[in-house]
């Protein structure tokens, strides 16, 4: 398998094959190009790809949002952030690469997020909901 191969499979987000099943180019098949089946599943594949992006787009602009707000910036200067994000750095350009970087900004986002409200309001529940990293 090769390094292209090991690198598309260890940066596959958990979160796409929870809508769309793994390909043998996900997975790095190491037989090669010719013998995937890529007419039947790459257009499936593309499809699901492009709605979870766009997913996680509108989900870390509402995310960015809730965090501006906690801060306590006005909503007009929340709103002006949020694009700041969305057009004033590569947040735009990562959605149509269909990258991973949204993701971990979204999950990063909301970890902050929550754990503010924690320590703000001591509610072990935005605690719960926080995301962890399980190293």
């Amino acid at each position: 398998m090769g390094a292209e191969a090991v690198s598309i499979a260890g940066t596959a987000s958990a979160s796409h094959y929870s809508c769309c099943p793994p390909t043998s180019s996900a997975l790095g098949s190491p037989t090669g190009p010719s013998s995937r089946s890529t007419k039947t599943t790459r257009p499936y594949a593309v499809l699901c790809q492009l709605q979870h992006q766009h997913l996680v787009t509108v989900l870390t602009a509402l995310i960015a949002f809730r965090l501006l707000v906690q801060l306590r910036f006005s909503v007009r200067e929340s709103v002006a952030g949020v694009l700041a994000l969305l057009f004033c750095t590569t947040h735009l350009h990562y959605t149509q690469n269909m990258m991973e970087n949204n993701s971990i900004l979204l999950l990063t986002l909301t970890g902050f997020s929550f754990q503010y409200e924690w320590l703000r309001t001591d509610n072990r529940r935005a605690l719960f909901i926080a995301p962890r990293r399980w190293d």
